[in-house]
């Protein structure tokens, strides 16, 4: 007979969407969400990767994340949005209004 091994313990909270980690999907991130992802990338380094950070970078950048999470792009050149880091902390606050009404 095949013993089974036991269940391992959740890596994160039991309401967690772990969709979360995908480039692009989450959108405007709240407070929580922005705190939850920004432990993450600090201790993954796979995860930053996926998330446009370059190589044994030191410092995450709000605006990158924030950025990354409504976009699923980094903010180049390249990148169409006018976008800045306090229109997209203005956009949570208008979601969190929205929500409440």
């Amino acid at each position: 007979m095949v013993r089974r091994k036991a269940n391992k313990p959740k890596k994160y909270p039991s309401n967690t969407d772990i969709r979360i980690f995908q480039p692009g999907y989450m959108g405007h991130l709240d407070t929580d969400e922005y705190t939850f992802l920004y432990k993450e990338l600090k201790k993954r380094d796979g995860l930053r990767k996926r998330w446009f950070f370059k190589e044994g970078a030191q410092r995450l950048s709000e605006f990158h994340i924030r950025h990354v999470a409504l976009y699923g792009c980094p903010h180049t050149e390249e990148c169409q949005c006018t976008e800045t880091l306090k229109d997209l902390k203005s956009e949570e606050k208008k979601w969190n209004q929205m929500i409440e009404n």
